[in-house]
């Protein structure tokens, strides 16, 4: 009895220092800053019209929603998964006007 009590309060400690070590690192990860973007270039890079926005903000670490909010707020619908070229024609945008509003919501310009 006495050694299922000792096994018992055994894997009670453990499973309570697997929980504490998780929150920390979970803390951990929430209290860090995200990585800063990359330098998003002036002008659309080769091959952007068949990137999705998704695929552009990870490319250059950026939130999608940052870009997709301020938008909306002018009228421009954004499907982070259709490729910019469709999403620049869905707007009656040319593709370097999508990219320029794209690049100043991403930098946190007035648009």
């Amino acid at each position: 009895m006495k050694l299922r009590k000792t096994i018992s309060l055994t894997v009670l400690t453990s499973c309570l220092l697997l929980l504490v070590a998780g929150l920390y690192v979970g803390y951990d990860k929430i209290t860090q800053p995200p990585a800063p973007p990359k330098n998003i270039p002036e002008t659309p890079p080769p091959g952007i019209e068949e990137s999705s926005l998704n695929v552009l903000c990870k490319q250059y670490r950026i939130d999608p929603d940052l870009v997709i909010k301020p938008l909306s707020f002018k009228g421009v619908a954004l499907d982070p998964d259709i490729p910019l070229e469709k999403a620049a024609q869905n707007n009656d945008l040319t593709l370097p006007a999508l990219y320029d509003m794209i690049r100043e919501a991403a930098l946190g310009q007035k648009l």
